[in-house]
């Protein structure tokens, strides 16, 4: 966690902010939330973020792998569903 940007945060955040992301996300990615969002993300540093995302990339290769094996072909073009980062795309 990172204390600067976590204070940074919570000075700035207010409920009305909150509601203008959950609208951002149900305009983007209609009907998909199933789940409660909550208010504050978590801040981490960049190495952190990168472990977070090789682990990501490597857990998504073992499944597409093993799907792949049991004769479930992952269509071309199919994406992941995280927004954020676009090298997660294929």
């Amino acid at each position: 966690m990172i204390k600067d940007t976590r204070e940074r945060f919570n000075a700035s955040f207010s409920e009305a902010r909150y509601d203008n992301m959950l609208q951002d996300i149900n305009r983007d990615y209609p009907n998909t939330l199933d789940f409660r969002v909550a208010e504050s993300p978590v801040f981490i540093d960049r190495d952190l973020k990168n472990k977070v995302l090789t682990a990501f990339d490597d857990i998504v290769r073992q499944i597409k792998k093993k799907l792949m094996y049991i004769g479930f072909p992952i269509p071309i073009g199919s994406t992941c569903l995280s927004p954020l980062y676009p090298r997660h795309t294929r």
